[in-house]
């Protein structure tokens, strides 16, 4: 952990907001996997979730005092601010970079704060996972490795993930906990027009000068 705080601070000082976020991202994420919190991705029930959700989330907590310590105790200013923005903004729950650049992009576009990895349940169990929810629309982001690389796919043929995919939506959708569902990419993120137009697809308003305040503690 003390090498990983190390390079959180130096990157984050160093580097742009945005490569600052991925580089925290990971370390507070490896932090939570250390402490065991992933070690079962099976939540069988509501409250089996939330504790986990607080468990993660504490363990992330101490991870980022030690980065902030570690930054109030580093000489000179350069870069100082940014690195203190990065260290507020991180998140455990962006399970890759490619994540972690999607909620830098709502964050631009506008959307309100989105939590992420959130599990629904219905009569059955676990119902899916959604990786952005807000309010009650879902943003899924893909990655195209789920469909292009064989290992991700457990030997299915890319029509069976993709089947599975929309049993999983019809079943997240029926649990009651979402209306909609959107999805994008990797290309999406990046021009962020399509983005938007997913957003706005979702009914959700998109208010980029805003969000300074709507984030309110996580202000960047």
């Amino acid at each position: 952990m003390t090498n990983d705080v190390r390079t959180a601070a130096d990157r984050s000082r160093t580097a742009s907001f945005a490569d600052g976020v991925l580089c925290v991202d990971a370390v507070l994420r490896r932090a939570a996997i250390r402490a065991g919190c992933f070690a079962s991705a099976a939540r069988r029930d509501p409250t089996s979730a939330a504790r986990h959700r607080s468990r993660v989330e504490d363990v992330a907590e101490d991870a980022r005092q030690l980065l902030v310590e570690r930054l109030a105790r580093a000489p000179g200013t350069r870069g100082l601010s940014t690195a203190r923005r990065v260290a507020l903004f991180a998140t455990p729950w962006a399970e890759n970079g490619g994540e972690s650049l999607c909620r830098l992009a709502l964050l631009e576009l506008g959307t309100p704060e989105p939590a992420m990895q959130v599990e629904f349940f219905d009569g059955q169990g676990l119902a899916g996972r959604c990786d952005f929810v807000i309010g009650d629309a879902a943003l899924e982001f893909d990655g195209k490795v789920k469909y292009d690389d064989a290992a991700m796919r457990a030997g299915e043929v890319p029509s069976a993930v993709v089947k599975a995919e929309k049993d999983r939506e019809r079943r997240l959708l029926r649990s009651g906990g979402i209306r909609a569902i959107g999805r994008c990419d990797a290309d999406d993120v990046a021009r962020r027009l399509p983005l938007a137009r997913t957003l706005r697809d979702l009914d959700l308003e998109l208010r980029p000068r805003h969000n300074a305040t709507m984030w309110a503690h996580r202000q960047v």
